[in-house]
């Protein structure tokens, strides 16, 4: 576990997002709680030339990661040495290829006053760190307001969203909702459950979107829950999901675990296609493309399944974008891409939660994990492992997304709805 997690971390930082590895080891390794103790007996390897990690556990090789242009980082083990993974056409990728991302503006520094908002003290228990903050972009009114970003970063820079990917599955389930080739309502069309053989567990699109599906998928990230093994571990993640059994009535639970996702990904690329490829081109041309996200790299496991739980990057704009895009109510100038009820669908609390599907919802009063004092009611959030958000400000016409790499202060809900208020007064300050 310990190896395929460092192995994975090290191989998007250095090929994706382009940053040194020994930083990425400090700041998405070692810096985890369930790591620190571990974290003395990892050692890897960087091959840039075959743009592949190998991490070794006291010494002995545990795990190799390989970047594959168009499908991410895969991780294999000595057991999986022999499966051939589910690639990419020669056509396909010359369509990822051509996907060429043109040169970003300037960064826009905003008012002076929303710099500083910008700018958090960076703190842990032990005292000054390195900076947790990568980027932050504030959107207001449709325009690109104000941003910062960490030495290192920058505008075109992607950076790993962890569990925003989970809203982007929300959007890329509504654009086929919208076209007729979907509804929430109807049974997951997950292959494995399509087996006569084997009964379908009763598990729609919505209770994938929702997590309520009721399957006993217990997550905790500690490593030892099956949740985060099959993350790791697991070739066929999806199919290794289905056969968790059922802990509860689909739709009569909330438990929020990483394969609800992985397997909404599955019935989605299920139905368009199948393999990685279609699911490309379809994201691309139904989402990223019109939105402008130009700078957007997905992980597919073996299988060919893309990693619907977490494991998308996109440059800080991009993520913004994403943020513009629901703001809008899913609308790209003359054209409605998401259904017209579905912003209201997704921002629906589900059972007694301040969950959606695939959103957090701004229900503070529900306690400290549902949401932000800071923010008014209406708002909702993305929210990714690590100091992730993008916030929805509905009454304000305002996007916050802000990317990082934190353990402790700043990382929780807590930190970005200090940030959240800071950034809004500075906002009111500023304008006239």
């Amino acid at each position: 576990m310990a190896s395929g997690l460092t192995s994975h971390r090290l191989c998007t930082g250095s090929f994706i997002s382009q940053q040194p590895p020994d930083t990425v080891f400090t700041e998405r390794v070692a810096a985890l709680p369930e790591m620190g103790l571990i974290a003395w007996s990892l050692d890897y390897r960087v091959d840039h030339q075959q743009r592949t990690v190998e991490t070794y556990v006291l010494g002995g090789f545990q795990s190799q990661a390989q970047f594959r242009p168009g499908l991410g980082c895969l991780v294999r083990y000595p057991d999986d040495q022999g499966l051939l993974p589910v690639g990419l056409s020669h056509a396909d990728m010359a369509f990822i290829a051509d996907q060429s991302a043109p040169p970003e503006g300037p960064v826009i520094l905003g008012p002076p006053l929303v710099q500083r908002a910008l700018r958090p003290a960076p703190t842990t228990d032990q005292g000054p760190s390195s900076h947790p903050t990568k980027a932050v972009v504030v959107m207001k009114d449709g325009a690109l307001f104000a941003e910062y970003y960490a030495p290192g970063y920058s505008p075109e820079t992607p950076v790993p969203g962890f569990s925003l990917t989970k809203s982007v599955m929300n959007a890329l389930v509504g654009v086929m909702v919208k076209a007729g080739h979907l509804r929430v309502d109807q049974p997951a069309p997950i292959p494995a459950w399509a087996d006569p053989n084997r009964p379908h567990p009763g598990i729609t699109i919505d209770h994938l979107l929702r997590q309520t599906s009721g399957l006993d998928l217990p997550a905790d990230n500690s490593g030892f829950d099956l949740a985060t093994q099959i993350a790791v571990l697991a070739w066929d993640k999806a199919y290794t999901a289905t056969e968790a059994h059922l802990a509860a009535a689909p739709g009569s639970r909330w438990a929020y675990s990483d394969p609800n996702s992985i397997l909404l990904a599955r019935a989605l690329s299920n139905v368009i296609g199948g393999n990685p490829g279609q699911f490309w081109r379809f994201a691309q041309r139904s989402l990223f493309s019109p939105l402008g996200m130009t700078r957007v790299s997905l992980d597919f496991d073996g299988a060919g399944t893309p990693m619907g739980a977490a494991s998308m990057h996109a440059s800080a704009r991009d993520w913004a974008r994403l943020g513009m895009f629901f703001l809008n109510g899913g609308q790209i100038g003359d054209d409605r891409l998401l259904p017209d009820d579905w912003i209201d669908y997704s921002t629906r609390p589900t059972l007694e939660t301040g969950y959606g599907a695939g959103f957090w919802i701004n229900g503070y009063a529900l306690g400290p994990l549902w949401g932000m004092p800071n923010a008014p009611p209406g708002s909702y959030f993305a929210r990714g492992f690590q100091g992730q958000f993008i916030v929805i400000i509905p009454s304000e016409g305002l996007v916050i997304a802000r990317l990082a790499a934190a353990n402790g202060p700043g990382d929780d809900i807590a930190g970005m709805n200090q940030l959240v208020g800071e950034i809004r007064q500075a906002i009111a300050d500023s304008l006239p």
